[in-house]
C-alpha cells in the first residue's frame, strides 16, 4: 500500500484483506465494509466528497446498491429525476436557453409547495395547460404566471417549450 499512498486498518489473512475493514484511498475517497482475498466482497460503503454508495460486492465487482448524493438525493434505477419526462429539468432548460445567467429565474426545488414556480397550484383553468412556470394557452401560444393573470406578465412560449408542454403538461380538458 505504500505504494498507491493508501490506507488499510483492518483484519487480514495470509496477508491480504479479509473480514471487515476501512480502505481508504489517496484522494480521501474510503470504502468501509467487508473484504475477500484482497477485495471487496459482502456489503460496504464507498464514501465520496459528493456523496456515498452503499453496496453488495462479490469477488470486487458491484452487485447492487444505491448512490446518495451529499444533499441527501438517492439515486435509483432507473433515474427519474431531472430527465426530459421531468418538468423540473425542462423548465430550468428553457430557462437558461431564454435568460442565461438571470438570478432567481426557473423552477424552484421540488416539494409540497413547490408544484409550479408560484407554488402550490389549487386549479387549472379549463383548455390550459400547466407549464410549470405558468399556465400555457396553446391558441395564442403564450404563458401566464399562474399567480396573477396580468398580461404584461405573458410571455410567448418557444416552438420546443410548447411542443414540451402539449405533450408532457397536465391539461385542464380531456386529451
Amino acid at each position: 500500500m505504500e505504494y498507491t499512498q493508501s490506507t488499510y486498518d483492518g483484519s487480514k489473512s495470509f496477508g491480504r484483506l479479509n473480514g471487515h475493514g476501512t480502505y481508504t484511498f489517496p484522494d480521501g475517497s474510503r470504502y468501509e465494509g467487508d473484504f475477500q482475498n484482497g477485495q471487496f466482497h459482502g456489503h460496504g460503503t464507498l464514501f465520496f466528497a459528493q456523496g456515498r454508495y452503499d453496496g453488495t460486492w462479490k469477488e470486487g465487482k458491484k452487485v447492487d446498491g444505491k448512490f446518495t448524493f451529499s444533499d441527501g438525493l438517492e439515486y435509483a434505477t432507473p433515474w427519474d429525476y431531472s430527465t426530459e419526462a421531468d418538468r423540473r429539468y425542462h423548465n430550468e432548460k428553457v430557462a437558461h436557453a431564454a435568460a442565461p445567467g438571470a438570478n432567481g429565474f426557473g423552477i424552484n426545488p421540488p416539494g409540497e409547495t413547490a408544484y409550479c414556480v408560484e407554488g402550490t397550484q389549487k386549479m387549472l383553468p379549463y383548455g390550459y395547460y400547466d407549464a410549470g412556470t405558468g399556465i400555457y394557452d396553446e391558441f395564442t401560444n403564450s404563458i401566464v404566471p399562474a399567480s396573477t393573470l396580468d398580461t404584461g406578465d405573458v410571455r410567448q412560449a418557444t416552438e420546443d417549450e410548447a411542443e414540451w408542454i402539449k405533450a408532457k403538461a397536465a391539461r385542464g380538458f380531456a386529451k
